[in-house]
């Protein structure tokens, strides 16, 4: 068991640095340490460097009851950095920051009160390992390079950090934290580049602000995720915006994994990745404009109501299997990118979700990739019994299909799908059979009329001609001298019943592809 060491607050500072340390026992010892180091800037740490093993001094050299490392209980409050006072000449307030000349390190410490830091510009880093904080701590009106809390337990109690530049918040591995509360404002230019939170306990996390850099959740243990952007105590000149904004949020899931509700956010690159096991992932209210799903495995309950994606923007499902995730009003405008590559969607519940045609795999060339994709889609909206997300669907699959086929010697199959796209778009355009029919039997009328030299291109259609014409369109199984009587003497009779044949033909066809296109709502 390590040996305890009680210290005030007080004593804890100077301790920390090295005006009762093992710092600077001897001009000797020192000046080896620095050669040793290469001259660089030695951390100030409690409990002393000489306790790891790349100390230049062997610790057998020490007296023995000095070779063992200690544990420290801290009694009293424990305040680090500079303070606020009065200007002699005058009542006016000036702040007198604290510079750290060198990284801090803080491990194996239980502090029995608060902890502040307050005033400290330093461009070094803070780090504390294995501590346990009773009564919280505090870090407010800081510029600091870089915080770390590993491993450290919080006793129910809070981590605020206010109107503070950080460039990384990190916690990894800490437990029992009841409120990490964040505060960022643009008049004090306060702001943390990235916070990342890693297989951490936290109750609820809190952002107060406008605008925040990153933020990285994995394997996190987290009820409530709250933010505000007017309960601020500096006042904001800027009008309050009903959504926070983010550079970017990673959220990356366990089986463990408990996760708060994401909403009312606005971020510009959202990514989710892991394994979601009977847990809940629920983000609402969302703009973004790029989200990217990749190696994420869904076996939980995952909802998405009114995501935003903004237009000329990124989304990708990269190696995913979505399993029954349900897309409520998950609105696309036109992405310059839309990537779905070895993923599963079959089983996705769409609710006034229409996902677009550009979608990609792999690349634009993948196109089996791409026709897999519209198939899944296409089945998920029949399991659904969304008629006209599967019509749409199944017309993007044989797009795809078509352009495959143009690489492949199967001309039956090319030949089929030309017909059918070009005679009503693969069952989805009743008003291109119709025109298509018309137009082609006109030419061929007309056409039949002037071989069999029954019809005088000069004089003016009759309704005896319009019927004739309607009767070789749309009835197939018209007779040949019901269109063209009076024919018998003509040279070219067999080609005009020719003509009438293959008429009968195509009629027969494009009115089947007309009906086919016509009732493709009530389609089973």
């Amino acid at each position: 068991m390590p040996r305890i060491i009680e210290l005030t607050g007080d004593e804890f500072r100077e301790k920390l640095q090295g005006k009762d340390s093992f710092r600077l026992p001897s001009e000797h010892r020192w000046a080896s340490y620095q050669a040793v180091s290469g001259g660089a800037t030695v951390p100030w740490s409690i409990p002393s460097r000489k306790y790891i093993n790349s100390f230049p001094i062997p610790l057998e050299s020490l007296p023995p009851e000095d070779r063992e490392r200690p544990d420290y209980v801290i009694t009293s409050n424990v305040s680090l950095g500079g303070i606020l006072k009065m200007k002699s000449d005058s009542s006016v307030y000036e702040t007198a920051y604290f510079e750290y000349p060198c990284d801090i390190n803080i491990s194996f410490c239980t502090f029995k009160e608060k902890v502040s830091l307050e005033y400290i510009h330093t461009e070094f880093q803070l780090r504390f390992s294995n501590c346990v904080f009773e009564k919280g701590i505090t870090i407010s009106n800081c510029k600091i390079n870089s915080t770390y809390f590993h491993d450290c337990h919080f006793n129910d109690q809070l981590l605020m950090v206010g109107y503070t530049t950080i460039t990384e918040l990190n916690l990894n591995q800490c437990s029992k934290l009841k409120l990490l509360s964040v505060s960022a404002t643009l008049i004090e230019k306060a702001y943390i580049d990235y916070i990342k939170i890693f297989d951490s306990v936290i109750q609820k996390i809190s952002f107060i602000g406008h605008s925040f850099g990153g933020l990285s959740l994995n394997k996190i243990n987290c009820d409530e995720l709250e933010h505000d952007t007017e309960n601020l105590i500096t006042p904001i000149v800027f009008p309050a915006r009903k959504k926070v904004s983010f550079r970017s949020i990673s959220i990356i899931i366990d089986s463990n994994s408990v996760l708060p509700v994401f909403q009312n956010l606005r971020i510009e690159h959202l990514e989710i990745k892991g394994l979601l096991k009977g847990k809940t992932l629920y983000l609402k209210d969302i703009e973004t404009e790029h989200i990217i799903f990749e190696n994420f495995i869904n076996e939980g309950y995952f909802r998405l109501h009114n995501v935003q994606i903004l237009p000329n923007n990124k989304i990708n499902f990269l190696g995913s299997d979505l399993g029954k995730a349900e897309f409520n009003y998950f609105m696309v405008a036109n992405p310059s990118e839309f990537k779905i590559y070895l993923s599963n969607l079959y089983n996705i519940i769409l609710h006034n979700t229409v996902f677009p045609n550009n979608i990609i795999g792999r690349d634009e060339d993948d196109l089996e990739g791409i026709k897999e994709i519209y198939r899944q889609l296409k089945n998920a909206a029949t399991k659904q019994g969304d008629k006209v997300s599967e019509m749409k669907y199944e017309f993007q699959e044989m797009v795809v299909y078509e352009k495959i086929l143009v690489k492949e010697k199967n001309w039956q199959d090319k030949f089929i799908l030309w017909t059918n796209r070009n005679s009503n778009e693969y069952g989805n355009n009743w008003f291109l059979s119709i025109q298509v029919l018309f137009i082609v039997s006109l030419y061929l009328f007309v056409f039949t009329k002037l071989i069999l030299i029954n019809f005088n291109l000069t004089s003016a259609p009759t309704f005896k001609h319009l019927a004739q014409f309607l009767t070789f369109t749309i009835n197939p199984l018209h007779k040949f001298s019901e269109v063209f009587p009076a024919h018998e003497n003509s040279a070219f009779h067999g080609l005009g019943e020719f003509l009438d044949i293959v008429e009968r033909l195509f009629s027969g066809y494009m009115i089947f592809q007309f009906l086919k296109a016509f009732r493709k709502y009530a389609r089973s």
